[in-house]
């Protein structure tokens, strides 16, 4: 194929439109996560006020949001591996509560009822479930903002 046709078949698959279908979770498939609609250093807006002390914790405050989606072309590092049918967000703050997806390209409302600090940074692990040995997490690193 000469670059003129390359070029072309490039150019007629972007502009029809063709993404990846989301679809349901299962088996073998890369996954991405995204908090609030970022990758990669997301910021999570705390409902904490004013002087913020160190080792304060509040709660999240309404509006955001978590997603898993399947990848057009961007490089990811979820994998599902052989068994999975969901895949489930953990912050490391607070484990306790959970997000879970059945689904890629929708997005779910962040919890209020997680304790999380005011300030600093943290993760999110999105964890591919029923876990297989060639399974592997995805994970967003997120700040805490507290207002002012």
């Amino acid at each position: 194929m000469g670059l003129a046709a390359l070029g072309a078949a490039v150019v007629a698959v972007a502009a029809s439109g063709a993404v990846i279908p989301q679809g349901r979770v299962r088996p073998n498939l890369q996954f991405g996560a995204l908090i609030n609609g970022r990758s990669s250093t997301a910021t999570v807006s705390m409902g904490c006020f004013g002087a913020v002390r160190p080792g304060e914790r509040g709660h999240p405050m309404n509006g955001q949001t978590l997603e898993v989606f399947r990848p057009e072309a961007l490089r990811v590092q979820g994998y599902t591996g052989a068994n999975a049918t969901s895949i489930v967000a953990r912050f490391s703050d607070d484990p306790s509560v959970t997000v879970s997806f059945n689904r890629f390209g929708v997005t779910k409302a962040l919890p209020t009822t997680l304790s999380l600090p005011c300030s600093g940074s943290g993760q999110v692990t999105f964890t591919p479930e029923p876990l297989s040995p060639s399974a592997r997490a995805a994970s967003v690193t997120v700040g805490y903002a507290s207002q002012p």
